[in-house]
């Protein structure tokens, strides 16, 4: 079963709410309080014997892009058991604002969802 919803990405994780919502409505709040909205568009999420998620597109009421790479890390982090971002393995500040020209962000083996088990996430400096 495939389901679309839109999303904002802030420094606490990912907020998935339905389309009849703008992202400037959820939004609003965190904006009020003057924390960073990083990404916003919409997600296809398909419900199998795995948990398959498609960000893409862009927010016009915020006039944000999505980053599909990063927010699909973001947005799978909320079906994990054991969610890295809740007990601060995973920053959702550094994925974002980290320099590409000096970090690398390297992801493993994302069966380990299946069996309950953390996606570990580590970094490497590359070295100037």
């Amino acid at each position: 079963m495939k389901i679309i919803y839109k999303y904002i990405i802030t420094d606490t994780g990912a907020v998935l709410f339905n389309e009849q919502a703008t992202h400037l409505m959820m939004g609003s709040g965190t904006l009020k309080c003057k924390r960073p909205i990083y990404s916003a568009g919409f997600v296809a999420i398909t419900f199998d014997k795995k948990i398959i998620v498609e960000p893409y597109g862009e927010s016009e009421s915020l006039k944000i892009k999505s980053v599909p790479a990063i927010d699909k890390i973001v947005i799978e982090d909320l079906f994990n058991p054991i969610s890295a971002i809740k007990y601060a393995l995973m920053i959702v500040k550094d994925l974002y604002e980290l320099q590409p020209n000096k970090y690398r962000l390297f992801i493993e083996n994302d069966s380990e969802l299946d069996k309950g088990r953390m996606r570990t996430l580590s970094r490497s400096m590359e070295i100037d």
